[in-house]
């Protein structure tokens, strides 16, 4: 679905780089979030944002609409930029998923709430486990809570190849949580 009003901020920006602001205000927190989960640490994000969204001025103007929203390309410029900064800094990300916490809002009881912590925590175990790609793929689906199409466009690949993706990184989740004795559903 075209959202001509995003288009229209995108051609605006275009025009006069002045109007990229708008661009930057709808994009600029569930992009700061998407990183921060992916490098474990908010501060280190906001340098990693400050360069997605330079880069992504600079090349507004080879920027084509391809039935995905300007979003996905933002998302896939920061997984770049996320890449870039785990290779400069030598290291994997321990707990890329720090907003896996936002998972259990509806734990109302101090037993549920302590089941559902220890949930988060085999859960975030798992992850850490699997390989960046894999993360990735489950982060945008299931915590940023994209659409398989811009998933797709942020990874580079065909809507069809992120199921495949999923099916493989979900499978190798439960696997690791076999292997810790944890049974969460996946």
């Amino acid at each position: 679905m075209i959202d001509t009003g995003e288009l229209a901020l995108v051609e605006a920006a275009r025009a006069d780089s002045e109007s990229f602001a708008a661009l930057y205000d709808r994009y600029r927190d569930p992009i700061h979030t998407y990183i921060c989960r992916r490098v474990g640490s908010c501060h280190e994000a906001e340098e990693i944002v400050a360069q997605v969204f330079e880069t992504a001025l600079r090349g507004l103007p080879r920027y084509e609409y391809r039935s995905v929203p300007f979003g996905a390309w933002l998302y896939r410029i920061a997984s770049n930029k996320i890449a870039d900064h785990l290779r400069q800094h030598y290291r994997h990300p321990t707990e890329p998923l720090d907003g896996i916490g936002a998972l259990a809002d509806k734990a109302p009881g101090p037993a549920e709430q302590l089941d559902a912590s220890e949930e988060q925590a085999a859960l975030r175990r798992a992850l850490s486990t699997l390989s960046p790609a894999d993360q990735l793929v489950i982060s945008l689906t299931f915590f940023e809570e994209r659409p398989r199409s811009e998933v797709a466009a942020a990874l580079g690949c065909s809507v069809d190849t992120v199921y495949v993706r999923l099916h493989r990184a979900l499978r190798r989740l439960r696997a690791a949580l076999e292997k810790q004795g944890e049974v969460i559903y996946v």
